[in-house]
């Protein structure tokens, strides 16, 4: 008669385990974050360039606009900036499809800092709108050039891009933070 079951006595004596499959949010975030991040290093390190391109335009600039300089600085700062946050993105997209744990955290550092950047951002590019396009309309109007009502079309204008721009940079983030939070995908790292 066969001996009765006995527990195996060590690790090589268990039959080899299959990898856990990898959640499909794992790797589409990776890809995304190394192709967002990748693009958006593109993106700062040419708005960077070209801050200082439109500080010497500025200078020669349509008579009655107004490049307010210390907010140009701040733009040329807040592009720098961004830069390694950018590329924290990228490393934690290599790291997510390596299936890295590091790497779903460095996502939640990246969306913290990425909030952090958009309002400073956003206050400083309305700052800049404000005083660009209100030295515009000003010019405008003691030339004599503004319809009525103009003016309101164009801050209309500013205001909805504003808007957009806003919504459009949030979108990532939000939906990082909704795909990677689960515990299934924490599971599935190490």
């Amino acid at each position: 008669m066969d001996q009765p079951y006995a527990p195996p006595q060590s690790q090589s004596d268990l039959p080899p385990t299959l990898p856990q499959q990898m959640p499909a949010a794992i790797k589409i975030f990776g890809i995304i974050h190394i192709v967002y991040g990748g693009l958006s290093l593109l993106m700062r390190a040419f708005n960077a360039a070209a801050q200082g391109f439109i500080t010497e335009l500025s200078k020669t600039a349509t008579p009655g606009m107004v490049f307010p300089e210390d907010l140009m600085h701040q733009a040329f700062v807040i592009s720098l900036c961004v830069i390694p946050i950018s590329a924290l993105l990228v490393a934690c997209g290599i790291g997510l499809l390596k299936r890295k744990l590091w790497a779903r955290t460095g996502t939640f550092v990246w969306i913290a800092l990425a909030l952090i950047a958009l309002i400073v951002e956003t206050v400083v590019g309305i700052r800049m709108q404000e005083a660009m396009m209100g030295s515009v309309l000003d010019a405008q109007a003691s030339a004599g050039e503004m319809p009525p009502g103009m003016d309101g079309v164009m801050k209309g204008a500013q205001t909805a891009g504003i808007v957009i721009g806003v919504i459009t940079k949030l979108a990532y983030p939000v939906c990082c933070a909704i795909f990677l939070l689960p515990q299934k995908i924490r599971d599935a790292l190490s």
